[in-house]
């Protein structure tokens, strides 16, 4: 039973994390961010959450200085739960 909520959860997070990128790659950095905040914070286990996280803080990073914040939280939870990420300490990955 643990291994289908698991399943149905990484369903629902791709769907999420795929409207975020798509955001992202057109340039809408607050839908994206809004996108991917929510994503990053209800699914921690998404395969793709090291990525997401990366597309959050870019997000972030092209909106108004007040959220440099949240860019750092961001950058910050990629580096401390995903160390071994080829996204994590990667300027520019994407």
């Amino acid at each position: 039973m643990q291994q289908i909520l698991r399943n149905i959860q990484e369903v629902l997070a791709q769907e999420e994390y795929g409207v975020g990128s798509y955001y992202f790659g057109k340039g809408l950095y607050v839908s994206a961010a809004s996108r991917l905040q929510g994503l990053t914070d209800h699914f921690p286990l998404f395969s793709h959450a090291d990525e997401a996280l990366w597309k959050l803080g870019e997000s972030y990073m092209k909106l108004p200085p007040k959220f440099r914040d949240k860019a750092a939280a961001a950058y910050s939870k990629l580096i401390r739960e995903y160390p071994l990420s080829s996204w994590a300490g990667t300027p520019n990955a994407g």
